[in-house]
């Protein structure tokens, strides 16, 4: 289940907000993803790392991200990836996702799966859009400032989205 977030800043009223996370749907989502990438269709660092790790893996959750140049927020794929730890192989046959979205059979690496039997490869170069300066993921700690005018920021939950 993804989740719906909104900063404010208090101050100026600057705000921001996106759909965090992977829904239902997640299955499918990281089987397209890890395909584009092998494709070339996410740039051709990502196409190396999959014809050099077959068996590597890829975080397709959607996270907040700021420029470390210019400050903008973005919401984008996380595009993390991964290689196994060492001995452990990637069982391909999966049970049901859930009820209302099987996918029985697919080929995805579980967030659970990723965490416990991977380590990171290498951080996706992600540009900002605006400025063009690389953008930095931010995790739930990390302090947000308002680009506008440097005061913390305020989140808010509106939400689930699937």
């Amino acid at each position: 289940m993804g989740v719906i977030l909104r900063y404010t800043c208090p101050e100026c009223g600057y705000c921001f907000g996106g759909n965090f996370g992977v829904g239902m749907m997640f299955p499918h989502k990281y089987m397209e993803t890890a395909e584009e990438m092998k494709k070339g269709e996410r740039g051709n660092e990502a196409k190396k790392f999959f014809a050099e790790h077959p068996d590597g893996a890829v975080n397709c959750e959607y996270v907040l991200m700021c420029c470390t140049e210019c400050g903008q927020y973005d919401c984008r794929e996380d595009l993390t990836m991964y290689v196994p730890k060492e001995g452990y192989t990637h069982n391909i046959p999966k049970g049901k996702w859930s009820v209302a979205m099987p996918f029985s059979g697919c080929d995805y690496v579980s967030d659970y799966e990723r965490e416990e039997c991977y380590t990171v490869f290498a951080e996706y170069p992600h540009k900002c859009e605006k400025c063009g300066g690389d953008m930095k993921i931010l995790h739930d700690d990390d302090v947000k400032t308002c680009p506008n005018c440097g005061t913390e920021l305020e989140e808010h939950e509106c939400g689930c989205w699937d």
